[in-house]
């Protein structure tokens, strides 16, 4: 998947993303998760003091309603699910994530 870790923070910031990734241990994971402040607790909406690590984002599950994260390079594929900003994407690939995850 071809897309920068600034601009999937960039959405997540302003809407809500179904991503499906790959774990480490191999499988298949799909997520709903944001980077919305109204999902976040109150503690958890300031600035981090953690040195950041470049190739993990770090979001909000709204599923688990817990802190989850995965590598960039992990990505299969995303898509909004609560558009809320204004963002253009590339509709060329496929919206259903269902159909492209071989369990």
């Amino acid at each position: 998947m071809d897309i920068t870790k600034d601009k999937l923070k960039k959405i997540l910031q302003t809407d809500d993303l179904t991503v499906m990734f790959t774990k480490k241990d191999g499988t298949n994971r799909i997520m709903n998760c944001t980077l919305r402040e109204v999902h976040l607790p109150l503690s958890m909406q300031k600035e981090s003091t953690r040195k950041e690590n470049v190739d993990v984002l770090s979001v909000w599950d709204l599923d688990v309603k817990d802190w989850r994260s995965f590598r960039i390079d992990s990505i299969k594929d995303y898509s909004v699910t609560s558009q809320y900003g204004q963002y253009e994407f590339n509709y060329d690939r496929p919206r259903d994530l269902g159909r492209l995850i071989d369990f």
